[in-house]
């Protein structure tokens, strides 16, 4: 809903309103001072919500407000000589000054960047003021009581400008697929030849082995257990030698022992574009899903562990944060604070993220925790000043936001969000992202020693089967289940 319905009291006297949520809490008081026929030049108001007075400088959709919610209007002379701190953003820089809240817009801009001749616009939060209003709108009325205000100067485009923009961020898109695309297929043609050389020297080798004698003289039984063994095992050193391309494909991470090695960790931005075509998903062996007794007991420790209290005072602050913003196009941002993370506070992270977004999604969006309860982080004022330690949503190094469009006009734009021509921004596939990495070549990872527990082995009989296998159960008695 782009609306929202609220009852007003003033004195006794109820009144409804159905107002934007884009608005502004300020904005809102304008409206009620002039239906309840107050003077706003001499007057100033506030909301309260359950006693609590609300943020005259945050936008409504940012507020808990719920349908028909229950306000109270107070009014009290306005103080015109109260001076608020502006932080004025445009193209010429950035200018911190304080004015007092009679100062038109207009006088501010004069005062910040001198008089203009293209037509602009003035963005506050959610608020967009263009420049007929610049004369007649006064500081106060727009952030009422609030201290502090950041106002952005922004020229206005015309629709053929955001058209060809939109175009291009679109053709940026596609030729990045494609040569994700073109890569893709390339280490699949190189796969194939390799496991084509692999083939034919199985064949060969095959091939003498047959021609070998078949009367062998009897070896020991441990000597026949190894040779066993061996021959089980892919012989990657001849291999190697008489194919170049398999020696490349290891160190590439597509041999038979994949070793990962994780990228250093920077502060650059990397944004990872979602593939066309979906990897396979891998598929565990049987053997993976039988639990051994140390393997039982070390679950037991970890649900008897999670059910303990941890005290607030050994939670330690995080040294860095890894932030991970996705976005409903399935691109995924990768954010990182490594030095001073303690300093970072929750305006940090917005600001660069609003560095990266095309402009028109700028103040356009909402932020949302990745794992359930899905907390909103309301931003306001008071959150942005407010440092990510003291967050219960950043109590770890590593944290997940979901970035999702607030406006019901937008939530239909599929895309792409960000600037994909940003110097600033790393671009990936998300082939690259490490999760997809493993789950790719976990079948090539190399096997871990397997635990027996409690059970040892028993050399078996001539048929290959242990005859104690039937008569004695393989769970411990303390995992048996009582009838």
């Amino acid at each position: 809903m782009a609306t929202i319905a609220l009852n007003i009291t003033y004195q006794g006297q109820p009144k409804k309103f159905t107002v934007n949520k884009s608005q502004t809490i300020s904005q809102f008081i304008s409206q009620c001072l002039t239906s309840y026929s107050i003077d706003a030049n001499t007057f100033g108001a506030e909301l309260y919500h359950n006693n609590k007075a609300l943020d005259s400088a945050s936008p409504i959709r940012l507020t808990n407000l719920l349908n028909n919610a229950k306000l109270t209007l107070k009014v009290k002379k306005l103080d015109s000589n109260k001076e608020i701190n502006v932080k004025f953003i445009s193209e010429k820089g950035t200018v911190v000054k304080k004015f007092t809240v009679a100062t038109t817009l207009e006088d501010i801009v004069e005062q910040t960047v001198g008089r203009l001749q293209k037509p602009t616009q003035l963005r506050i939060l959610d608020l967009v003021i263009s420049y007929e209003k610049y004369t007649t709108a006064t500081l106060g009325s727009i952030v009422g009581n609030a201290n502090s205000v950041v106002i952005r100067l922004e020229n206005q485009k015309s629709t053929n400008e955001k058209d060809a923009l939109f175009r291009k961020q679109q053709e940026a898109n596609r030729l990045q697929l494609a040569e994700a695309h073109k890569r893709k297929e390339v280490e699949t043609q190189k796969k194939l030849q390799e496991e084509q050389e692999r083939q034919r020297l199985e064949h060969e080798r095959s091939k003498q082995v047959k021609q070998e004698p078949t009367e062998e003289p009897e070896e020991p039984e441990e000597d026949v257990e190894m040779r066993e063994a061996a021959e089980d095992t892919p012989s990657t050193v001849t291999e190697s030698e008489s194919s170049p391309s398999t020696g490349e494909a290891q160190a590439d991470g597509t041999g038979a022992n994949f070793v990962y090695e994780e990228e250093k960790a920077d502060e650059t931005p990397k944004l990872y574009m979602p593939s066309n075509k979906p990897s396979p998903a891998y598929q565990n062996p049987e053997e993976d899903y039988n639990m051994t007794v140390d393997q039982a007991k070390t679950y037991q420790n970890v649900i008897r562990n999670s059910a303990k209290r941890v005290k607030k005072t050994d939670v330690k602050k995080p040294a860095k944060y890894f932030i991970r913003v996705k976005f409903p196009d399935g691109a995924m941002l990768q954010i990182n604070f490594l030095e001073n993370a303690h300093e970072v506070k929750f305006g940090s992270l917005v600001k660069k993220l609003d560095e990266l977004l095309i402009p028109e999604f700028i103040n356009s969006y909402n932020l949302k925790i990745g794992y359930p309860p899905f907390t909103k982080l309301n931003q306001s004022f008071a959150l942005n000043n407010e440092k990510l330690h003291n967050l219960d949503e950043f109590k770890s190094e590593q944290v997940v936001l979901i970035w999702e469009l607030s406006k019901e006009s937008n939530k239909t734009h599929k895309g792409p969000f960000l600037n994909n021509e940003s110097k600033d921004l790393v671009i990936k596939p998300s082939d690259e992202l490490p999760a997809v990495k493993l789950e790719k070549h976990r079948s090539e990872l190399p096997a871990g020693e397997k635990k027996t527990g409690l059970f040892k082995s028993k050399p078996k009989s001539k048929d290959g089967e242990d005859k104690d296998d039937k008569k004695k159960s393989k769970l411990p008695r303390w995992l048996k289940m009582k009838k």
